[in-house]
């Protein structure tokens, strides 16, 4: 059986989502797993730690900072704990605006023996005019060499992807952190690195 981090993406004012999910996916019976440790990640510490079935990242809670926060959770993950793949679900997925994905999709990632490198529940896909429009739509500032010219970037979704512990030791040790601060959307940089991690392996 592979030893899995369920990673449960929240912050303060998502607090009644993450309640919800919880439930959802029947915390307290896959928390008594031997093979699984459940975490509730937010941000906002001064610097990164764990307590029980809390793990708190030592960056900014704000949108603009979760493709560093992703990349501090796995780091933190890498250099703590021993596990063969991270889960990450955003408490968000139980949403009205994210109807499309269903928990019991989200339990089949988690329940599944063979996810391999990379795996999610919504495969998407960004060029360079679609970063821009979104990064208009967000206010933010991107930049846009992330995606080579010409290319499209693919990626999973946010609301709930598994990476292996080879992956995230790759984006751990391997991604340095200009690159990271390139990026404004964390699914798009994980795609990106995974991009990364295939071509060393050819």
């Amino acid at each position: 059986m592979k030893k899995k981090i369920i990673c449960l993406y929240t912050c303060d004012a998502d607090a009644e989502f993450l309640e919800i999910l919880k439930n959802l996916i029947d915390f307290n019976k896959l928390n008594s797993n031997p093979f699984l440790r459940l975490l509730i990640v937010s941000a906002g510490t001064e610097k990164s730690f764990h307590a029980g079935n809390f793990l708190y990242i030592g960056c900014e809670e704000k949108y603009e900072n979760l493709a560093k926060k992703t990349f501090m959770m796995v780091k933190y993950l890498t250099d703590h704990f021993e596990f063969d793949e991270i889960i990450k679900i955003d408490s968000t997925i139980v949403t009205p605006k994210y109807s499309e994905y269903k928990i019991e999709d989200a339990r089949g990632i988690i329940d599944s023996q063979t996810n391999g490198i990379y795996n999610g529940l919504r495969k998407l896909g960004s060029k360079r005019y679609m970063l821009k429009s979104w990064s208009r739509s967000k206010g933010l500032s991107v930049d846009l060499n992330v995606i080579p010219r010409g290319e499209c970037v693919y990626f999973y979704s946010g609301k709930c992807y598994s990476i292996s512990f080879d992956f995230c030791n790759f984006i751990a040790n391997q991604a340095n952190r200009r690159y990271i601060k390139r990026f404004k959307n964390e699914d798009l940089m994980i795609g990106s690195l995974y991009n990364q991690f295939c071509d060393e392996k050819i």
